[in-house]
């Protein structure tokens, strides 16, 4: 999954942008390893549902505390197009 990850991360193309791309993953790499202190420390993990909406959150959230940037703009219309 790690080298997926990755090479999705450099792939050049017109359908996302290499920002939004490289925030995505923070996001999940941030949420694994969330997860995993959360389970190595006991306390209650969630199901993949509830990962994939904090992460969609965390996307979401970023892009809209740094929308008065001009790499940020279009990024959450191509968030939603793709979520």
């Amino acid at each position: 999954m790690c080298i997926a990850l990755l090479e999705w991360s450099v792939i050049r193309d017109n359908t996302s942008s290499v920002t939004l791309r490289l925030l995505v993953i923070q996001a999940t790499i941030y949420r694994i390893w969330y997860e995993r202190n959360a389970r190595l420390h006991a306390s209650p993990t969630a199901t993949p549902q509830a990962a994939f909406r904090n992460i969609d959150k965390t996307v979401r959230q970023a892009i809209l505390a740094r929308k008065s940037k001009k790499k940020f703009r279009t990024l959450l219309g191509q968030w939603l197009k793709f979520s």
